[in-house]
């Protein structure tokens, strides 16, 4: 196998277990984290009939918003995830990931009347999806692939939603997990023409209502990434994503500071471990943000080691 197929298997599963990461960390104090469709990388390209392909991720990212219960208390979350992904291709055509993070969320509010500190570590959402390649063309004497494909998934609401401090519920911003199903539906182009591969992506999501009347809002999601192979096992990435997210609603009432808009530069490095392992880290560095009400997004660091034979 050459050293550009090695390189994209690599990056396929390191982009889809730290998207799947950074996406099953939202909550309503980061409510514009990160950037979806977890089948994103992982379709990057063409899967082969019976393959299995495994990630391990770490992340860590941390936000603050003005509650919306009490204007005068600041809520802040930081949340480290360590997520093991599947990757398996039953058909020449399609890729099947699974994704279930496990979380530790360390939850602050800071107000007049005090402060709030709490630790939850606990299984998060997990994740679900399908890609189907639907479109493939490959130029043997120009070395160039190019493929479209489609996708559809869903977050699963298997991470705890009720966590309680002295009898009493703890807010939406410390729990693990959402409580509710994420459909999304999503788009790739990927082109490939060693040293360079470039993908781009479009994808939207919703979420159902969970049990205690919280629901994200929906959201548009987009991916642009270029990488150059430097040698066979060093590889370098830059990238922009971008969301673009409605405000959450608890019953029938908009959380003011909630959603909004967020372009983040993405830097990555890829590096070849002996065998069929790979270590990949990158850091989300939003550059541009119009959020709404009174919120802070600082960036999201993540490093994985993936096998991908």
């Amino acid at each position: 196998m050459s050293g550009g197929h090695f390189w994209a298997k690599s990056a396929i599963l390191v982009a889809a277990a730290l998207i799947l990461v950074v996406k099953s960390e939202l909550a309503r104090a980061c409510s514009v984290c990160g950037s979806d469709d977890p089948l994103v990388a992982v379709g990057d390209s063409s899967p082969n009939a019976g393959k299995l392909r495994l990630a391990l991720s770490l992340s860590l990212v941390n936000a603050r918003a003005r509650s919306d219960d009490d204007p005068r208390v600041t809520e802040e979350v930081t949340r480290g995830t360590l997520t093991p992904t599947v990757v398996f291709s039953p058909l020449l055509r399609l890729n099947v990931a699974l994704s279930v993070p496990v979380l530790r969320n360390r939850y602050r509010a800071t107000g007049p009347e005090g402060r709030l500190a709490v630790t939850l570590t606990g299984l998060g959402d997990t994740e679900l999806g399908l890609r189907y390649f639907a479109w493939h063309d490959v130029n043997f004497v120009a070395r160039r692939r190019q493929e479209l494909a489609v996708s559809l998934g869903s977050s699963l609401p298997t991470g705890a939603n009720d966590a309680a401090l002295d009898g009493e519920r703890l807010d939406e911003h410390a729990q693990v997990g959402r409580g509710e199903f994420g459909p999304h539906i999503g788009v790739l182009y990927a082109f490939h023409r060693d040293p360079w591969h470039f993908t781009a992506d479009a994808s939207v999501r919703a979420y159902t209502t969970n049990h205690y009347g919280y629901r994200y809002g929906s959201a548009a999601l987009w991916n642009v990434v270029a990488e150059a192979s430097l040698t066979e096992r060093v590889a370098l990435e830059l990238g922009v994503t971008g969301r673009d997210a409605a405000h959450d609603r608890q019953s029938a009432g908009l959380q003011a500071d909630t959603g909004g808009f967020v372009l983040q530069a993405v830097p990555g490095i890829s590096l070849g471990l002996p065998g069929a392992f790979w270590f990949r880290a990158r850091v989300e560095v939003p550059f541009v943000t119009r959020l709404f009400g009174v919120q802070n997004l600082g960036p999201t660091f993540a490093a994985s080691v993936q096998w991908a034979p």
